[in-house]
């Protein structure tokens, strides 16, 4: 409730303070109160426990339905609501449901023998599509993929019983991996690679390998097909670190970076300045424009 005796507490006229009074009171009708029962007490709790120190919850996305999805990596052995998972290699994937209650409702595992993990997840109406790495050969439910390199950024969608729409493989021959991801309701996916280079994007220039890594900004389809790819590069190391889409479909994205920046080719490369790292943003039409 706002102070209203605060805001009386002026040199206004008598008709100035009801003005003001008359505005708070509208302005407390905007924000109704708590229902009741909305203590913010938790409702229920999961752990993903196992032996090693490498357990980890990296994403987690609310479906429109109240369930939520959570994966992240594990290694050896973990346990999720009462769902045991054996790690492949170093490290592997788990991925799991909740419902609103926060029971479990399903749980596994993706990976092979090196280092696997998903970053991040989002969900929306009828998928859930997570972003991450993974190394050497991994199934994706029904879908197989092979790194080009130490490893690459993996994109994969999946139904809500927990089986694999589809994944998609991007990369070269240096270490890849996909950070955060943005899915909207018509099913188009954004995303961004963090790459040490030696390929080049779809419809745009080749990333040398100059032994840091450049940022790239990729939209896809329904299906999983690249519709463009954008990128952030120098001589120094570019990350991309955090992602938006609005709902005309324009992507705002940004990271950091060691020394000049330049985004798309056609752009002046920005100078960084600050000190040893900067942040940078850029803002996209949904035709991949900047």
């Amino acid at each position: 409730m706002p102070r209203i005796p605060a805001l009386l507490r002026t040199n206004r006229s008598p008709l100035a303070a009801v003005g003001a009074l008359l505005v708070a009171v509208v302005a407390a009708a905007c924000y109704p109160p708590v229902p009741p029962g909305a203590d913010f007490s938790v409702r229920s709790a999961q752990v993903l426990s196992g032996p090693t120190n490498e357990d980890e919850i990296d994403g987690v996305a609310a479906a429109p339905d109240g369930s939520a999805y959570v994966t992240g990596k594990f290694e050896g052995t973990a346990t999720f609501g009462g769902t045991s998972l054996v790690s492949a290699g170093a490290a592997d994937i788990p991925l799991a449901r909740v419902d609103p209650l926060g029971r479990v409702v399903w749980a596994q595992r993706f990976g092979g023998p090196g280092e696997d993990n998903f970053f991040d997840i989002d969900a929306t109406n009828g998928r859930a599509v997570a972003t991450g790495w993974f190394s050497g050969t991994v199934a994706f439910g029904s879908v197989t993929l092979t790194a080009s390199g130490p490893s690459d950024c993996v994109v994969a969608t999946f139904r809500p019983d927990g089986s694999t729409l589809w994944a998609r493989a991007f990369g070269g021959p240096g270490r890849d991996g996909c950070n955060e991801v943005v899915v909207e309701s018509s099913g188009t996916v954004t995303t961004s690679i963090d790459t040490e280079g030696g390929w080049t994007p779809l419809g745009d220039s080749a990333i040398p390998m100059l032994g840091a890594s450049d940022t790239v900004l990729m939209r896809l389809g329904p299906d999983g097909s690249p519709s463009w790819m954008r990128r952030a590069g120098g001589l120094g190391a570019q990350r991309g670190k955090a992602l938006a889409v609005a709902p005309d479909g324009a992507v705002s994205f940004g990271g950091d970076t060691t020394g000049p920046l330049t985004i798309a080719a056609t752009t002046t490369p920005l100078p960084a300045g600050g000190g040893t790292r900067d942040a940078w943003l850029s803002r996209w039409s949904p035709t991949g424009t900047l």
